[in-house]
Formats: structure tokens, sequence, C-alpha cells
């Protein structure tokens, strides 16, 4: 299970990991792994980063189905391929 604020805001990716980290790139990584669920809450800091937020919403739309609505957060399963 992963949720979007382990990408961490991309200021600190840089000052941690190098210069050239991006939170698109980190997201892509979190995302690549296939997370069975993705807890999708308020995610303001992506709303600076077009690309990252489409990333996510593209992935979220084709790949997970929403199982869950609370309020402002969404839970998401990983769509099995095998159906």
């Amino acid at each position: 299970m992963t949720h979007p604020s382990n990408i961490s805001k991309e200021y600190l990716l840089r000052t941690v990991i190098s210069k050239t980290t991006n939170t698109k790139e980190e997201l892509l990584k979190i995302l690549n792994q296939k997370p069975e669920f993705i807890v999708k809450g308020e995610i303001f800091y992506l709303q600076s980063n077009p690309d990252a937020m489409a990333l996510l919403m593209k992935t979220l739309q084709t790949q997970y189905v929403l199982v869950k609505n609370i309020q402002e957060t969404q839970i998401y399963r990983r769509i099995d391929p095998k159906n």
C-alpha cells in the first residue's frame, strides 16, 4: 500500500537525493512497484507539478478502481490484469 504523501516535496528530494530528482520521477518509482492499494487524500503539493498530477490521475483511471470514498480520502485498488 502506498500514499501519495510518500512522495516528498520536490525541494526536499533535491536536498536529500540529488539535484536532478523531481516529484514526477519519485511518483513513477512508486507506481512502477504496482502497489495493491493507493490512498489518495489531499495532494496539494502535486498541484505545483502538473506532470506528476497527470501521471497519478492517469494511472488511477487506467490501472486502479475506486473502492472507498471517505470524505476527502479515496482508496483505490489495483485492477488485476488476469480478470
